[in-house]
């Protein structure tokens, strides 16, 4: 069937196929290739999400505790020194500039068992005798003053934890009511002590989740199309998320999967990195996690998570599979047009020309056609080109040749012709090409020659 095809379609066939089998292997490889490195290079850009808000609210973190710690190393300071003649006063200008200091808290708070260190007292005393104190920041002129407080702050668990461990303590992410608004916050208390080192009282803030999140939820800050940020403790517990129903929700709970498992557990033990997880509407996808320690050893983690779904991370390859599908075909098209083009108007046009003309040539050879073929036009130096200049050559020189013959044989048959009337002085003159006819002319002078001796020139006068 192929041996049937012109030389253009099997040339056609033969560059087609070749072309297209190395452009789908060449687009293959740089496929595979691009796609590992997209998928690295995204996951790059997805922990470099992280890491910048891990860095952002680890300035919150420091900012707090670290203005947390002070108000308290202050307060414990004039416990030491002043024994229990500590001007309330200056306790409430410490609370005070405490709430100043802070970024992400509207509430800091003072509690202290025993009244008996402070004097001017009365009007922060509870019902039980012991003391407590609320300062409230006016978010309106950045603000700050003492506000009547709830005797509800002391049964927090951050108060009671800082007192018994007599440490840095962290109360359980959850929702707050103040001031007639509530907020999803997290209490941090440090303990207040006595001369002897012992706790009995504690100074703590609110971190107002809601402060903190706006730049992490901000949509601006999107990486990638429909990613989302949000945060959850060391226990799983969502404490950002731009969904306001699932604060206070246990990550693993949300969404009760063997991955998000993983990922509380891998929260639990401060342990950032790359997870797969399904979203609670069952969407396939990528969470990038780095964690940050709210104190060195106090197990007490902030997890900061971008989420991407994988078709999103997945575009840039898709686009490219795309682009390098498109470029592949429209390669292959351009290729196979420009080798049929060429074999067409210039290939199989100059082998046409040399086809007819050896054809002509071989009817002029057996005297089919009276008219020699006309010399090929050919103007390429390739092997086409060599071989119309072979074949016009022996053309010519078969043309002359032939016509070198014809002039002979016409001799030839003009003394046949003059013999006959009886002249044997007549002789072949003319050279023929062809050495046949050439030793037939020899033959014939010489034979002429030697009748010509013995009977002599004239035949008419030997008969008269």
């Amino acid at each position: 069937m192929f041996s049937r095809f012109s030389i253009g379609i099997k040339l056609s066939i033969i560059v087609t196929c070749t072309v297209c089998i190395c452009i789908s292997i060449l687009s293959l490889l740089i496929i595979f290739s691009a796609e590992g490195t997209l998928k690295k290079l995204s996951e790059k850009i997805l922990d470099e999400s992280s890491s910048r808000y891990v860095n952002l609210l680890a300035k919150v973190a420091i900012n707090e505790i670290n203005s947390l710690s002070y108000s308290a190393s202050l307060i414990n300071s004039k416990i030491q020194k002043e024994g229990d003649n500590i001007d309330i006063d200056d306790v409430s200008s410490i609370l005070n500039e405490l709430i100043m200091s802070t970024n992400a808290s509207s509430y800091t708070y003072l509690y202290i068992k025993d009244k008996s260190i402070l004097r001017k007292t009365d009007k922060f005393l509870l019902s039980n005798g012991e003391l407590l104190m609320l300062s409230a920041l006016n978010k309106a002129n950045h603000t700050s003053r003492i506000i009547q407080a709830d005797e509800e702050i002391v049964n927090f668990s951050s108060i009671q934890q800082a007192i018994q461990t007599n440490a840095f303590a962290a109360s359980t992410p959850s929702f707050k009511t103040f001031q007639n608004h509530t907020e999803f916050v997290q209490e941090f208390a440090f303990p207040i002590k006595n001369e002897r080192g012992q706790a009995i009282g504690a100074v703590g803030l609110f971190v107002d989740f809601g402060l903190i999140g706006a730049e992490l939820l901000d949509p601006s800050a999107a990486t990638f199309r429909e990613d989302q940020r949000f945060m959850i403790d060391q226990q799983g517990i969502i404490s950002i998320n731009r969904n306001p129903k699932f604060l206070g929700t246990i990550l693993d709970v949300l969404v009760p999967t063997d991955d998000s498992r993983a990922i509380v557990r891998a929260a639990k033990e401060g342990r950032g990195g790359l997870y797969p997880y399904i979203t609670a509407a069952g969407l396939p996808s990528t969470i990038s996690m780095k964690s940050l320690e709210l104190m060195e050893g106090s197990g007490i983690y902030w997890n900061i998570i971008t989420l991407v779904p994988n078709e999103s991370v997945d575009e840039p390859v898709i686009f490219l599979k795309y682009v390098i599908v498109g470029c592949s075909i429209g390669a292959i098209v351009l290729i196979i047009a420009i080798v049929i083009l060429y074999s067409k108007f210039s290939l199989v046009a100059s082998l046409d020309n040399v086809s007819s003309t050896l054809l002509s040539f071989f009817k002029y050879l057996n005297h089919e056609s009276t008219q020699a073929p006309k010399p090929l036009l050919l103007k390429s130096k390739d092997e086409l080109g060599i071989m119309a200049q072979a074949i016009n050559h022996n053309i010519e020189k078969t043309q002359k040749g032939l016509e070198q013959d014809s002039q002979a044989v016409e001799q030839l048959v003009s003394i046949t012709k003059t013999i006959q009337s009886g002249d044997l002085s007549a002789r072949i003159t003319q050279t023929p090409h062809n050495p046949q006819l050439n030793e037939l002319k020899e033959v014939l002078n010489n034979m002429l020659d030697s009748l010509q001796q013995k009977i002599g020139n004239d035949l008419n006068e030997i008969t008269r």
